[in-house]
């Protein structure tokens, strides 16, 4: 009960926080918005809060700002801005290789060219544009924005009982201005080219770009749709922040009400990493798991690293999931992720290869989490029990594709964990579930495809 309530609080968060901006666009406008600019840091920032002073799970390493830990959460203190937040330097080889650009297209960080299926395509495509330098963002009026980003502080402090506010803001202000300034800076070429919003340079460019009236091309990652997703985190920092979005499979119907700076054209590609591994099957069975090879394929243990609402749970919550899970699917391999922020120890025997080189040797794929290694698994023609603990909350079209892909079992993380389970495993054993990847397969592959590198580049 806790967790949904810190989840409630952290919802009510992101509407005030939504609410100051658009009260800012109303006085400042869309652009050089600072909290358009810093609503996925604010976002992590005060759910972090929230969820660490309910949940002692720091470790002794400070976290970079905007996340936070236990202490921090209980007791704001002031952060050491002196070297973690200095603008990286371009390298001299970026810096030829900008120099030695084709065409007036920037490109910024983390652009999705399909692993090595596309290799060719990204070498292509980093020949012919420049990269961007990292740069300040350019806020007009930053003294009075300043002023409405301190009351917003306030106000959340306020009405969430968490302590030194003046400590918060202190580190606001100093964070702001390690990305910011009041000074225009010219973009230097006529369009810019991105990867995904949650980080923070690719916004920063994005907001300079669109505020001098250029076109910014913005890439969704996952190698799925994202309208899958209803997770808040979608809306402010990976649907907008662009002219034009690039998605994967076909138009779906997503709410853009709350999406942040919404791009004015969607256009659409297939996922060539899933097409690389996609075998259609209408017809997957759920065989008796007692002689099969079974993967479960978490996602991380994040650490400090934490925010939400529902994108992830306290370490010690998820092991005492995964603690339950391998009482009940003992002859289940834990499949390591490589992006962990801690070294936690999964029970039972551990698969610590790669997905792409282990995945197949395995009869039966076990999840709880969607990201690319699920895509992966549910694209497969191999059987997929789905647990549903709560994370990464789904759209009601996509969850009726999910539900026909896998042997779907919703889990209250709240609840006794061994006994849902064995009630799940109890229900697989009598179902005669026959499973279809076909529905899911739309939201990886576009029909038609309306995305082009030669009109990203040329046009």
């Amino acid at each position: 009960m806790r967790l949904k309530n810190t989840d409630r609080a952290i919802h009510a968060v992101l509407n005030r926080i939504f609410v100051c901006q658009q009260e800012l666009v109303d006085s400042i406008g869309s652009h050089g918005n600072i909290v358009t600019l810093f609503f996925h840091e604010l976002a992590i920032h005060f759910s972090g809060i929230l969820i660490q002073r309910e949940h002692s799970i720091s470790s002794q390493v400070q976290p970079a700002f905007p996340y936070t830990n236990h202490q921090y959460a209980i007791a704001p203190y002031l952060y050491d801005f002196s070297s973690s937040h200095n603008l990286p330097k371009m390298s001299s080889a970026l810096e030829l290789m900008h120099r030695l650009r084709v065409l007036s297209v920037a490109r910024g960080e983390a652009i999705p060219f399909g692993y090595e299926q596309d290799r060719m395509k990204s070498i292509l495509v980093n020949l012919l544009t420049g990269y961007q330098a990292p740069a300040k963002g350019f806020l007009s009026s930053l003294r009075l924005q300043l002023e409405m980003l301190e009351t917003l502080i306030q106000d959340l402090c306020a009405e969430h009982s968490i302590n030194g506010v003046d400590a918060i803001i202190c580190n606001w202000q100093r964070y702001v201005s390690c990305y910011c300034t009041e000074d225009r800076i010219k973009a230097p070429e006529e369009r810019l080219i991105i990867g995904n919003r949650q980080n923070l340079q690719n916004r920063i460019l994005a907001h300079n770009y669109m505020e001098q009236g250029k076109k910014v091309t913005a890439f969704t990652h996952g190698e799925i749709s994202s309208a899958i997703f209803t997770e808040p985190m979608y809306d402010y920092a990976e649907r907008g922040v662009c002219t034009e979005l690039v998605e994967y499979g076909q138009p779906q119907t997503v709410d853009n009400s709350r999406t942040i700076l919404p791009p004015q054209r969607t256009v659409y590609r297939t996922s060539s990493l899933a097409k690389s591994f996609f075998k259609l099957s209408r017809e997957i069975p759920s065989p008796t798991l007692s002689s099969l090879k079974i993967l479960y394929i978490p996602t991380t243990y994040v650490g400090d690293y934490i925010y939400g609402p529902s994108h992830a749970y306290p370490d010690d919550i998820y092991a005492e999931w995964h603690r339950a899970l391998h009482s009940v699917f003992s002859s289940a391999i834990f499949k390591a992720h490589p992006k962990s922020k801690v070294d936690r120890p999964y029970p039972g025997n551990t698969e610590q290869r790669w997905l792409d080189d282990c995945i197949d040797e395995y009869d039966v794929y076990i999840l709880d989490y969607f990201a690319t290694s699920t895509v992966r698994a549910m694209l497969s023609d191999k059987p997929v029990i789905y647990f549903d603990i709560g994370l990464r909350p789904l759209a009601d079209e996509f969850m009726s594709a999910l539900k026909k892909r896998c042997f779907y079992w919703q889990i209250d993380i709240n609840g006794d964990l061994p006994e849902q389970l064995m009630g799940a495993l109890s229900r697989y054993q009598r179902s005669d579930y026959c499973g279809s990847n076909a529905d899911v397969a739309k939201y990886c592959f576009a029909n038609p495809t309306t995305f082009s590198w030669r009109d990203t580049l040329f046009h």
